[in-house]
């Protein structure tokens, strides 16, 4: 077991599914501060919903944003699935 644990959500059309690697909430800008989930939550409840590329378009921005050019210390991945 690797510490993940499974659960099962009932999706609906439109509904969409927001994945990320820790090096998205573990990001660190110039202050040496945490992307954090807050902010990941606060950008998702903020972002367009109109498509999945929108939505990580978004996200993607957030993100750039609030690193600059600070130098990445991880991956940033992010995967947007829409129903």
């Amino acid at each position: 077991m690797t510490g993940y644990r499974e659960i099962a959500l009932n999706v609906s059309k439109g509904d969409m599914i927001v994945m990320t690697s820790d090096g998205v909430v573990e990001a660190i800008n110039a202050a040496n501060e945490l992307f954090g989930f807050e902010r990941l939550q606060a950008a998702i409840a903020t972002g367009p919903t109109i498509s999945a590329r929108a939505m990580l378009d978004h996200l993607k921005s957030a993100v750039a944003a609030f690193v600059g050019e600070t130098e990445p210390h991880d991956d940033l991945t992010i995967v947007v699935a829409q129903v």
